[in-house]
């Protein structure tokens, strides 16, 4: 047998055999996963296998057997499942993703993703009913089969439904009850759909009669309901709605690309995501971390997960509560996992209202690696029915869209039955059928998804039942479940009473009180008696009551009697434990709400009393009026930041910044740097609202003329003065830098750097940053200064050629990327490449090559083909590379330990693990489990395997620069970027004369120059110790 090494250099070889390939179809960079590992196929290299072949290759815990529902050709592949009161499962499938067919509303496709279908369109909609114990369907009904990408859906009766379809969610309608629809009617839309992969999905009945549903990765919506009301989506977020199409809310802020919620008998709503959190309890007006999105100053929502399952995909969570399963079956969520293929099994462990996942073994996995489930759903019959979206490859875009194994007509619906007890699968009820009496006691049922339906039926039923559950409610063997349901009927139906109320605030059971604080959360407006219960509520024993009640109270912030639970919050705010991150962050969202609305409350006696609570700064940074700047203005200086200088410049009057700039201005002496930042952070708030600046101004004049006073100026002193010049653009004072420059050591370099920001030489801009780079050659260094005072064109090219001769590679790919982005330096790096003064190689480096040729002159075509004639592709010198590494690893003796302070120092800018780091690129949670020759290939070959989610955009000005970046966010008119080292870029739209996305990572391609070898395998093998807890 062939040592492990040997196997995986033949790997490599055979790698390029696949990019050949891959470049005839089309795929560019981006090749066939040969090497991925068993556990983790992104492209399968098995073939297909029948529904019965792929059965017998699940892997289940003992007593656990996995049926067949449904497969192609009576589905497409699967997408979003839901239950209608009848027992029926309802079904969307696609054979047209990912390409929408072209119709109205569908959107133009980008550069990443191309391609429409031709019309007409042929995706399901499709009923399964009379599900046997054996699995087998007694009836397959197409519903409709004219959809276009359908993914969310719910059922609202037996004859309607609610349906996403590009651009809309649709209400289709069986008018002559013959199974079809016949009547379509748009409700809410259009919604963004150039990402066919994160389009709006998950449609969710709560007991309160909402309808909440996620909206997903990348696409931008400004949707409109039936009523007028409107939001504006961009990316991650949830929101809810009213079953006929009305009353559009935000729910949360953020996640990257949320697909699948699920309540709990608690009535807290869970979401799963990618890239982000695999599993979120959603709190009601709160900001998710996701892509480049920033929180409103309150900070990001708690997490419940530290670990991502290995995948950067994760859907449908399910929770489990019915009496089928085993008891430790009960009481979980369980998780689809496409990338992965398998189904995990997360159980919650309580702090307070908070929970926190401790991970069990898989529930399901599968040999066949072309099980990709997608959604999951209890059943009424307590059996687990998975959607798997069957297919050699991922649902989404770590593989080109038109990869040739793509796979669009297989799907298949499974059900997880336990058999461990010798029975048979109970069949599942008809609750339509049921009278009245009947359908209340199935709000008994120890199975969630059978008590909500009912609880939907009965509203249904309307008035006529009113009665009947008048009476029930008071009966003493009434159970808890029922109890709740039963309150939430007779809500809806507009029939529960404040006695009915205040008997619910005494009961003993936690969850019928959690109960009652929702059903006043749901409520238009509080009258006197229901304040006072939501005051009991929030001095409640039980956390999981407070939340709720606190949750209530942030809906009803804008109420009159409102203000009076300020207090009652904020106590509990500053009395609840910290483990419980939940409770606490409600709180803070609901003072939030609750002091945005009375503007009045900053000045009462127990918010300024609290005025050194960092809860209470947290809250005014969220909301931006300037009663919270005047607050803010007035905290204690351990408790002043660049966040809290920036708001109050931004949403302070005139008198409150000139005041807050007197009070810092006392730092320019005993703390000057602390003095700067506070300064300059007051300044950017200040530009942002166009107010006046002159008075922070006039303070950094005076302290500036205190500094060049000395007698002997420090290098601290001109690092403080040389960030005050530039960042308030005092081109005044460039005489003063200028003289350091000329007349002193100390400071020297600083001061040049600071001379050369003023400086637009597309040359100097170039040179500038090795000033500060601690590896530049000292006679550089010495000529870039020289050139920073005498700016003549003819001296500055002549120290970029001494740069290039003097510099390692990784620095010299550093200039060539800045002169590629101006035409004076293009044509000096060409120049300079034919003349032997720098390396071909660094003209096909993807970050120069895309960057010159944005550019658009032919001239540049053809010196690029001139040029690099006959050099060896970056594919050729990546395997070599990776070869070469492998070998080196290996043999190497290094530590996980020191590859922790490597990331930390030069991935962390972008990169997040655990806790450690930014969210700009990938969440590298879980990494490890992917093979280490996968791992050599993410970090030396960035571009080849890039999400689309990462990929750079480069612009072209109006000036002719071209500048790169990664889209963090939009502000007003201007777009802000990230550039390679995690900076914040910010770009104004009316500047931009073209702009264009790339099949290029924002990683930088050199990352082999940029590390010691040493420093390199500390840091593979740190990246290899990230993997999924063992449970």
């Amino acid at each position: 047998m062939l040592p492990a090494s040997q196997v995986l250099l033949a790997l490599l070889r055979l790698r390029l055999f696949f990019l050949i390939t891959s470049l005839m179809f089309g795929l560019g960079s981006q090749p066939l996963d040969v090497m991925a590992d068993d556990k983790n196929h992104l492209v399968a290299p098995t073939e297909a296998l029948s529904p019965e072949e792929q059965r017998k290759l699940f892997r289940l815990p003992e007593g656990f057997e996995i049926q067949l529902i449904a497969a192609e050709p009576d589905i497409g592949q699967p997408m979003n499942l839901n239950f209608d009161a009848a027992g029926r499962l309802w079904v969307t499938s696609s054979v047209e993703y990912p390409y929408p067919v072209q119709a109205e509303g569908v959107q133009d496709r980008p550069g990443n993703f191309p391609g429409v279908g031709v019309p007409p369109a042929k995706d399901c909609v499709t009923i399964i009913e009379g599900i046997e114990p054996t699995g087998k369907s007694q009836r397959i009904i197409q519903f409709v089969d004219t959809l276009n990408i359908p993914i969310g859906v719910l059922p609202l009766s037996k004859a309607d439904a609610l349906v996403y379809s590009i651009p809309s969610i649709k209400k289709l309608t069986d008018q002559n009850h013959d199974g079809k629809s016949d009547l379509s009617q748009d409700l809410i839309g259009p919604f963004g759909n150039v990402d066919t992969h994160g389009m709006t999905n998950s449609f969710t009945y709560g007991l309160d009669g909402w309808v909440y549903a996620c909206h997903g990765f990348s696409n931008q919506s400004e949707i409109k309901a039936q009523d007028a009301s409107t939001l504006k989506l961009q990316s991650g977020n949830s929101y809810r709605f009213r079953p006929d199409g009305t009353q559009l809310q935000q729910w949360t802020w953020g996640q990257v690309n949320p697909f699948g919620l699920t309540f709990d008998p608690w009535g807290n709503l869970y979401s799963a995501d990618c890239h982000s959190r695999p599993l979120t309890l959603l709190l009601p007006g709160a900001y998710y971390q996701s892509f480049g999105k920033p929180h409103d100053g309150l900070g990001f929502g708690p997490d419940m997960i530290d670990h991502s399952h290995g995948s950067t995909g994760i859907c449908g969570p399910a929770w489990y509560q019915a009496e089928t399963y085993p008891q430790e079956f009960r009481d979980c969520i369980y998780l689809c996992n496409p990338v992965t293929g398998r189904i995990h099994r997360d159980q919650l462990r309580w702090s307070g209202s908070s929970p926190w996942v401790e991970s069990q073994p898989d529930f399901v996995s599968c040999d066949d690696p072309w099980f990709r489930p997608v959604d999951i759903k209890l059943g009424p019959d307590g059996a687990l029915y998975v959607a798997d979206f069957y297919n050699s490859i991922i649902g989404h875009y770590e593989v080109p869209l038109n990869h040739p194994r793509r796979d669009r007509n297989r799907g298949r619906i499974w059900r997880v039955v336990y058999t461990g007890n010798q029975q048979d699968m109970p069949p599942i009820a008809d609750l339509t059928i049921l009278s009245d009496s009947e359908l209340i006691e199935e709000l008994s049922s120890s199975n969630i998804t059978t008590r909500t339906l009912a609880t939907q039926e009965l509203v249904g039923r309307g008035q006529k039942i009113i009665s009947l559950l008048e009476d029930r409610i008071l009966q003493s063997d009434i159970s808890v479940n029922e109890m709740i349901h039963t309150a939430w009927v007779l809500e809806r139906l507009g029939q529960n009473s404040s006695p009915g109320l205040i008997d619910m605030s005494r009961s003993a059971k936690d969850t019928v009180r959690v109960h009652l604080a929702r059903i006043l959360g749901n409520r238009e407006q509080w009258s006197e008696d229901e304040t006072n219960i939501v005051s009991k509520l929030l001095n409640d024993e039980n956390a999981m009551v407070q939340r709720a009640a606190v949750e209530a109270v942030s809906l009803h912030a804008g109420e009159d009697n409102s203000k009076s639970h300020i207090e009652a919050v904020l106590s509990l705010l500053e009395n609840v434990s910290n483990e419980d991150t939940h409770l606490r962050h409600s709180c803070r969202i609901a003072l939030r709400n609750l002091l945005r609305s009375h503007e009045d409350a900053w000045q009462t006696e127990i918010i300024v009393n609290s005025r050194n609570s960092s809860d209470l700064i947290s809250v005014a940074l969220a909301i931006h009026t300037e009663e919270a700047a005047r607050y803010l203005g007035e905290v204690d200086e351990s408790l002043l930041s660049d966040s809290v200088a920036q708001s109050i410049g931004q949403y302070g009057s005139l008198s409150v910044n000139t005041k807050f700039t007197e009070r810092i201005s006392g730092k320019a002496t005993s703390n000057p740097p602390e003095f700067t930042t506070l300064l300059l952070s007051q300044y950017q708030g200040i530009i942002s609202s166009k107010k006046c600046s002159e008075n922070i101004e006039q303070v950094a004049f005076n302290h500036l003329d205190d500094t060049f006073s000395q007698s002997k100026i420090t290098t601290a002193d001109v690092e403080v003065a040389v960030k005050l010049i530039t960042g308030l653009k005092l081109k005044g004072q460039l005489p003063r830098l200028r003289e350091i420059v000329v007349n002193q050591t100390v400071g020297k370099l600083i001061a040049a750097a600071g001379l050369a920001v003023f400086d637009n030489d597309p040359l100097l801009k170039a040179l500038a940053p090795l000033l500060q780079e601690p590896d530049t050659p000292q006679l550089l260094s010495n000529q870039i200064v020289e050139t920073i005072l005498d700016d003549t064109q003819g001296s500055r090219k002549k120290v970029v050629i001494s740069a290039m001769v003097l510099l390692p590679s990784s620095r010299q790919l550093q200039v060539a990327e800045i002169l590629a982005e101006s035409r004076e330096g293009t044509d000096l790096l060409f120049e300079m490449v034919e003349q032997g003064k720098a390396s071909s190689r660094l003209l096909i480096r993807p970050s120069v090559k895309q960057r010159i040729e944005a550019h658009k002159q032919p001239d540049y075509q053809a010196l690029l083909a001139k040029l690099t004639l006959g050099m060896p592709s970056e594919n050729e010198q990546t395997i070599k590379l990776i070869e070469q590494r492998l070998q080196q690893f290996e043999k190497a003796r290094s530590s996980a330990e020191a590859g922790f302070e490597v990331f930390k120092k030069n991935c962390a800018n972008c990169h997040k693990i655990g806790q450690e780091g930014n969210l700009i690129g990938p969440q590298l949670d879980g990494i490890g489990v992917r093979p280490v020759v996968r791992i050599l290939e993410d970090l030396l070959a960035p571009n080849q395997n890039i999400d689309a989610t990462f990929r750079v955009t480069t612009f072209v000005m109006t000036d002719g620069r071209v500048q790169s970046g990664l889209i963090r966010r939009q502000e007003g008119s201007d777009i802000i970027v990230a550039d390679q080292k995690g900076k914040e870029i910010r770009i104004p739209e009316e500047d931009i004369e073209l702009k264009k996305t790339a099949s290029l990572s924002l990683m930088p391609a050199n990352f082999d120059e940029v590390l010691s070898p040493e420093d390199f395998n500390h840091l593979l093998s740190y990246l290899r110790e990230q993997k999924v807890p063992n449970p």
